[in-house]
């Protein structure tokens, strides 16, 4: 992650890179089971990921929660770039 940022700072590398994460709401109980597991491989892994009850979920997102919403998985490392813009910029960079 580190890496990433410092080659596109260093490169001046304009790819609309962003940070924000991904989440997964659970609709079913059987969803929020499966969450919990692919939380627990991923931690093992070595991927942080935070497990959210539905109290904590809505916390979490400062929003009210549909009634469906049981839970959901957080994984903070999942970052987001405009694939077009990097492949120029790479590019670019190498030309360099």
């Amino acid at each position: 992650r580190t890496l990433l940022r410092q080659f596109l700072q260093e490169e001046a590398i304009a790819c609309d890179h962003r940070e924000p994460g991904h989440l997964h709401l659970a609709l079913t109980e059987e969803e929020l089971h499966r969450f919990a597991q692919s939380s627990n491989a991923l931690q093992r892994d070595g991927v942080s990921t935070s497990l959210l009850g539905r109290e904590r979920l809505q916390e979490y997102i400062h929003t009210p929660l549909g009634p469906q919403i049981l839970g959901g998985l957080f994984v903070p490392d999942v970052r987001l770039v405009h694939p077009a813009k990097l492949v120029q910029g790479l590019i670019t960079a190498a030309q360099r």
